[in-house]
């Protein structure tokens, strides 16, 4: 099993009878690439292939939270939001990188914040 002319292997199998064969390909698709993979998918592949599309943390201008939460944006007639949920039984700290407006109260936050369990938080950006 061989790559293709413009492929780049990026990782091999290690054991089995798949040793030495390509796990990871990389394929060039017009302006983007394709990645090509063999095997389980895990929270530690998934994490180290955001990382290596350089998307692990796209809002990490905006926002840095711990993994038990998840975060979103969405856009509504121009304007943006942020949405952090925390799926967690205990509190969790989040960090604001710049001034949003909290639309439980109104106010302007910014800054490390701390979400309750299970608590949803909706900023304007």
């Amino acid at each position: 099993m061989a790559a293709g002319g413009d492929a780049k292997i990026l990782a091999v199998y290690s054991g089995s009878y798949y040793a030495g064969k390509p796990a990871l390909i990389e394929t060039k698709c017009g302006k983007g690439r394709v990645l090509h993979f063999g095997g389980t998918f895990t929270r530690e592949n998934v994490r180290v292939f955001l990382k290596y599309a350089g998307i692990l943390s796209p809002f990490s201008e905006i926002v840095s939270a711990p993994e038990e939460c998840e975060i979103g944006v969405r856009r509504k007639d121009g304007t943006d939001y942020l949405f952090v949920l925390n799926f967690s039984k205990q509190p969790q700290k989040i960090a604001l990188g710049k001034a949003v407006t909290d639309l439980d109260s109104g106010e302007t936050a910014e800054g490390e914040k701390s979400l309750n369990a299970y608590e949803t938080k909706v900023y304007r950006i």
